[in-house]
């Protein structure tokens, strides 16, 4: 027995994000433009229903699921379609979705958290004026990067997209960035979908030449999604200064900014922990 699904496509932003909303779900993880966007780089296929949403993930396995979302009782329905599938593996389950699996199917799942899931959250005052105490490392690495140099930065519109295009390749050629896991396919996604997915970003220069970008896209009415940091070489606090510059550039409604999970890779978790969190989303993965 297998259950069918599809290919995610831009029709579907309207109905997936209706549900996410209606079910009171805040993680980036199951906002349309994070599944259509990584749907080639984790083999992601979606199962769309009414009332309810599940996202098959051929990344973490042959019968791995992202948490379903939607109505209660939809919810609970797929679930026991899945389990009649073979052993199943739900992943990118939050605090309530892994309590909500214990109590409607106690003993059927070996829950475990998976802190390299977990989403950072920060807020957009903070990131901005990175005053205090505990941005100092920020601030320090700021500092370096305009010491002797001229940073700018403008905002990204479509004359821009080779040179951010021009700028992943060099980052992507610069070896091991520390994660399993590809972006290539969602930042290409991104580009050529940008209006389309509401995205924002900007292009950083050091001394007149694009040396960095950063970009991403709303996931709630007060919510930003940085999807990616990327910039041509290792140049100290280059990255501290572009995400600076994009979140500054937000429009004035959007307060929280989430940066994803860090995928296990040590060099981006002490980035997002050096950056100072507000809160986190943790994660946890479910396994029949």
């Amino acid at each position: 027995m297998t259950i069918e699904t599809h290919p995610i496509t831009l029709d579907m932003r309207a109905p997936v994000d209706g549900i996410r909303r209606a079910a009171g779900h805040e993680a980036s993880s199951h906002a349309f433009a994070s599944l259509f966007l990584w749907q080639k780089d984790m083999g992601l296929t979606i199962l769309l229903k009414e009332d309810m949403f599940a996202v098959k993930c051929r990344w973490r396995g042959d019968n791995a699921w992202f948490f379903p979302c939607g109505r209660e009782e939809a919810a609970v329905g797929f679930l026991q379609e899945l389990l009649r599938t073979g052993p199943v593996t739900l992943c990118y389950m939050r605090e309530r979705d892994a309590a909500f699996l214990g109590k409607n199917f106690p003993g059927r799942f070996s829950i475990q958290e998976r802190p390299e899931d977990h989403e950072y959250l920060y807020d957009r005052e903070g990131q901005e004026s990175l005053a205090g105490g505990r941005f100092v490392r920020l601030r320090n690495d700021l500092h370096a990067a305009e010491r002797g140099r001229t940073l700018t930065w403008k905002r990204i519109g479509p004359e821009d997209f080779p040179t951010l295009w021009d700028i992943y390749a060099a980052w992507s050629r610069e070896g091991d960035h520390g994660s399993a896991l590809g972006d290539g396919g969602a930042v290409r996604l991104l580009v050529d979908n940008w209006q389309a997915l509401d995205a924002a970003g900007v292009l950083a220069y050091v001394d007149g030449e694009p040396m960095a970008a950063a970009a991403g896209y709303p996931i709630g009415e007060d919510v930003f999604d940085i999807s990616f940091c990327k910039a041509r070489d290792r140049l100290r606090g280059l990255p501290v200064y572009t995400r600076r510059a994009l979140i500054g550039s937000l429009d004035s409604r959007f307060t929280l900014i989430n940066a994803e999970e860090d995928l296990g890779s040590e060099g981006l978790r002490l980035m997002k922990t050096i950056m100072r969190p507000v809160d986190m989303i943790k994660m946890y993965e479910g396994r029949s």
